[in-house]
Parts: C-alpha cells; structure tokens; sequence
C-alpha cells in the first residue's frame, strides 16, 4: 500500500519524535546518576578528607608539643606541655570514631584499618617519651623520638593513602576493576 506524502512524513516525524523521547530519557536518568555520583563525592568525600586532615594535623601538631616539651627547661612547662598533647588526643577521639560511618567499600575500610595499626605503633612508641617526661628525666625522654620517627612515618603514610583512596568513586572503580582482574 502505498502512502502519500503527507503521511510518509508524518510518520518520519513520528519516529523522530520517539527516537528523541528515548534520548531524553536516557539523557535524564544519566544526569540523575550524575547528580547523585557529585553528592556522594561532594558530601561523603569532603567530610571523610576535612576528618583526615583533622587527624594529620593534630597529630603533627602533637608531635611539635612533644618535641617543644623536651626543649623546656621547666617541668611545670613540660607538664603543661604534656596536657596540651593530651588535649589533642581527647579531641581526635570522636574523629577517629566519626570516620567509619563514612566508609563505603571494603578497601576504604581497609585502608583505615591500616591507619588505625600505624596509630597504635606509633602511639607505643612515644609512650616511652611521655614516660620520661612525666619523670622529668629529660636525658632519656630526648632519645626516646628517635625511635618513634619509624613509626610516625608509618602513621602519615597510611592517613595520605586514606585521603587519597577513601570511600568515594576512586574506591568503587578500584573495586571493579580489581574484580575484573
């Protein structure tokens, strides 16, 4: 049967019509996994590095009072030294606790389970340090980072992987690929 002019462009146009409908669509929900992709990196991704960075810096900041407490002369400055680095250990408590809440895959998880290792070594290692300084034995409490330089090393090693890695895309396509392998 043939179709006159009229109705072959009709249904030209008809079929146009569909095939855009069917691009908007897929356009849409494209843009709406997009959208909830930007969230998930802007909300959880932003918090998880603001916490990271939160423990890189009040450890190091740490570390300086540590080292400024050895340099007093005083042991009223030295144990006034010291309650500052215990400050800074009580605030890092609900970071430390804040953190797993956002963690998403298993390698995120896993990455902080390595950081939460490096925390307790390096945690041992200064303990000696803490020690001596409470006694006040300045001698022995100055050997003591020497032997803890290892182990904040470790710390700060295993916090960048956690910023670099964490619990966003950057984990899940790891997590795919590692199973495509």
């Amino acid at each position: 049967m043939k179709l006159k002019i009229g109705a072959r462009l009709l249904a030209t146009f008809g079929v146009v019509l569909v095939f855009l409908f069917a691009i908007c669509v897929t356009a849409t929900a494209q843009m709406a996994r997009m959208s909830a992709t930007t969230q998930t990196i802007v909300s959880i991704r932003a918090q998880e590095l603001k916490l990271v960075n939160a423990i890189r810096a009040a450890t190091l900041k740490r570390t300086v009072l540590l080292y400024a407490a050895l340099d007093e002369p005083s042991p009223e400055a030295q144990q006034a030294a010291l309650e500052q680095v215990q400050e800074i250990c009580d605030q890092l408590t609900p970071i430390y606790q804040a953190i797993p809440r956002l963690l998403t895959t298993a390698a995120g998880r896993a990455s902080f389970d390595r950081l939460l290792q490096a925390r307790e070594l390096y945690q041992e290692a200064t303990k000696p340090v803490f020690a001596q300084l409470a006694a006040h034995d300045i001698a022995v409490a100055r050997a003591a980072p020497a032997k803890a330089r290892s182990a904040r090393i470790a710390f700060f090693a295993a916090a960048r992987r956690v910023s670099e890695f964490g619990p966003g895309l950057d984990g899940q396509r790891r997590e795919k690929h590692q199973r495509r392998i």
